[in-house]
């Protein structure tokens, strides 16, 4: 395996879902409201767990893993 292989990085998707979420076909004039946008965008996920883990689930299934609940 590569050193750097995105496919094999379960946070890998949860950064695209965020690039689609804050910065995807949108302009922006100046750096500072890019980085608002994206701090929006991962506090939406901080407030939405259910949907990092969904996205986990989602590499697991695209990598054959099993995903188990911890007591």
């Amino acid at each position: 395996m590569p050193l750097y292989s995105p496919d094999y990085n379960p946070i890998e998707f949860l950064w695209r879902k965020t690039k689609k979420q804050a910065t995807y076909n949108k302009y922006f004039k100046e750096f500072a409201a890019v980085v608002i946008s994206a701090d929006k965008a991962l506090v939406y996920f901080a407030a939405h767990p259910e949907m990092v883990l969904e996205l986990l689930r989602l590499y697991c299934k695209e990598s054959a893993f099993e995903l188990k609940q911890v007591a």
